[in-house]
């Protein structure tokens, strides 16, 4: 079976990495040629994959990379809203043709983008997370993750409308109420005894979420 998943997720790299640079004006950078791990080297391939996505998006809005990929993404996800949705245009206002470029605006930042949800769906592959423990959840996880990406490519199908792998049961377990204001005087004493009171409480609620959690 992950022999099978490997090869999945071979062939879609393949693909992708075709389609960048048959369709923008990018030479993806060589590969080490000591990486001869299978896994090590589909995982930089994917590293490089998700670059060139941020790449041609960032291009195309003229931002500078900067941060982190969440950050990036955040970034040039502002800047196509920005585009699509702005604020100090009247819509009303305008005439046919301005209104249709504006439009026209809003449908190409709308495909650009489609390159930060590629990035989006792929952030949390490691490329070894299913190797270093083959059950069947982390089998699922990443064909689901390769679902969503397949979904966005051919664009016909809602990338939230998942396919069930199998019935589950959720269980709720409701903690004990936590007394917050008692430690209001300490938040409001000065900027350490605020630091120091939000630290305290976050550290008290991940040991009581921990304490319900069942193992």
């Amino acid at each position: 079976m992950y022999d099978r998943l490997y090869k999945l997720s071979l062939r879609l790299m393949d693909l992708m990495e075709t389609h960048y640079q048959r369709s923008h004006p990018i030479t993806l950078p060589p590969l080490d040629e000591d990486l001869t791990d299978p896994n090590q080297r589909l995982a930089k391939r994917l590293e490089r994959l998700l670059e060139t996505a941020l790449t041609v998006a960032e291009t195309h809005f003229k931002v500078q990379p900067k941060g982190n990929r969440i950050d990036r993404c955040r970034r040039l996800e502002q800047c196509a809203w920005d585009i699509m949705y702005p604020e100090n245009l009247d819509l009303k206002t305008l005439s046919l043709t301005e209104r249709s470029l504006a439009d026209r605006a809003a449908q190409e930042a709308d495909a650009y983008l489609w390159h930060v949800r590629l990035v989006e769906s792929f952030s949390a592959v490691t490329g070894s997370y299913v190797r270093e423990k083959l059950t069947a959840d982390r089998f699922s996880e990443n064909l689901l993750l390769i679902w969503d990406a397949m979904s966005r490519i051919q664009g016909g199908r809602s990338p939230f409308d998942r396919p069930k792998f199998g019935s589950q049961k959720a269980k709720i377990t409701i903690g004990k109420p936590m007394n917050i204001s008692d430690r209001y005087p300490q938040y409001r004493e000065n900027r350490r005894g605020a630091k120091q009171a939000v630290e305290e409480l976050t550290a008290d609620l991940a040991v009581a979420l921990e304490s319900l959690v069942d193992r």
